[in-house]
């Protein structure tokens, strides 16, 4: 009997080589590179929040952001697929009462009403296509580094 091959793995996928960040950002659709560089830049720049790169199972290798705030889980996850980045904000499900749904732009608002929640945690995701679309997701998870996060 033959031992079929390994399939062949991208950076992304691989969790038993851990990924230079730069690879794994240019490994990205070309046109979502710019994107994932200014969305780790500003992710970077909140006060009191550091960037790790850690293998997170279904999210495969994913750029996390955590606040010294926060304990047991991050603030924000950074998805590079290298098809669709994504942006993931968990955040406690009574923060979904206080929120002004009415003037978060469309996408931002579906995302927060569709996403599935874990117990008390809601874990919205969005595939970011722009910076401005990032722009929205990093409002909304600024503000929940504020007094409302819960």
């Amino acid at each position: 009997m033959t031992i079929p091959p390994a399939p062949n793995r991208t950076l992304w996928e691989n969790r038993f080589r851990q990924p230079d960040p730069k690879e794994l950002v240019e490994a990205i659709a070309k046109h979502l590179v710019p994107v994932a560089v200014h969305a780790r830049a500003q992710l970077s720049a909140a006060a009191g929040v550091g960037e790790t790169l850690l293998w997170h199972g279904v999210w495969k290798w994913t750029f996390t952001y955590s606040s010294t705030g926060e304990s047991g889980r991050a603030w924000v996850y950074l998805i590079p697929d290298p098809e669709h980045l994504r942006m993931c904000v968990p955040f406690s499900a009574d923060l979904m009462q206080q929120l002004p749904m009415r003037k978060l732009p469309k996408y931002l608002r579906d995302g927060l009403i569709h996403a599935p929640q874990v117990r008390d945690i809601k874990w919205p995701t969005w595939e970011l296509q722009g910076k401005g679309q990032f722009e929205d997701c990093l409002g909304f998870a600024l503000a929940r580094l504020g007094p409302l996060a819960g």
